[in-house]
């Protein structure tokens, strides 16, 4: 395993490196259907260790989430562990989002590995994971998209998150969750007024 250690800055941001870090990196390497944690003490600006039971399928730099930084891999890893999302705490799913996230603003992280992110995350019950990209995929369309290719940016995350909100309902349901109602509100805001889905636009209307 390769890693190395920088500053955390957006794209087009300049800073001064520092002296670097002793950091403690737990990462989870996933094989077939099991995964596993492992350890390691990341003092160089540059180190390569060696992986217990040696290539995994896929890989998350931040085990448990339990450590203090942000990590970026390659658009192949990245890919290969959102086909394992499911599998991974939710705070592990906040992580993964986050490294998506902040690598799309770093410009490491390329806008078809964003978008390809996103389903697995639009599954999750947690208001926080399911819609951790929706500010992104906005600026997308705003900055990036254009008058030709914004329609279909549009169906895509039409497809995605109209049938959460269908499922969880326009009217908040006696008794359920604070979870429930706060993805409601959120898929709500962003399919009428960002995307402007024309079926829920209807229905709102209707309320």
């Amino acid at each position: 395993l390769a890693m190395s250690q920088s500053r955390y800055l957006p794209f087009g941001v300049l800073g001064k490196e520092g002296a670097g870090w002793s950091l403690p990196v737990c990462a989870r390497f996933g094989r077939a259907d099991k995964s596993s944690t492992q350890c390691f003490l990341l003092d160089k600006p540059q180190q390569t260790f060696a992986v217990d039971g040696g290539c995994a399928d896929w890989l998350l730099p931040n085990a448990d989430a339990a450590g203090y930084y942000r990590f970026s891999m390659a658009d192949a890893d990245f890919a290969a562990l959102g086909k394992h999302v499911a599998v991974l705490s939710a705070d592990e799913q906040m992580t993964y989002a986050d490294a998506v996230s902040s690598g799309f603003h770093r410009g490491e992280v390329s806008p078809a590995t964003l978008l390809g992110a996103m389903p697995a995350l639009a599954n999750s019950d947690m208001p926080q994971v399911a819609t951790a990209l929706l500010k992104d995929l906005q600026w997308m369309r705003e900055h990036l998209a254009t008058d030709t290719t914004r329609p279909a940016l549009d169906v895509y995350a039409i497809a995605l998150y109209s049938p959460r909100l269908k499922t969880l309902g326009l009217q908040r349901r006696a008794g359920e969750p604070a979870v429930s109602t706060n993805l409601r509100v959120r898929l709500a805001e962003f399919l009428a007024l960002t995307v402007r889905d024309p079926g829920v636009r209807k229905e709102l209307n209707r309320q």
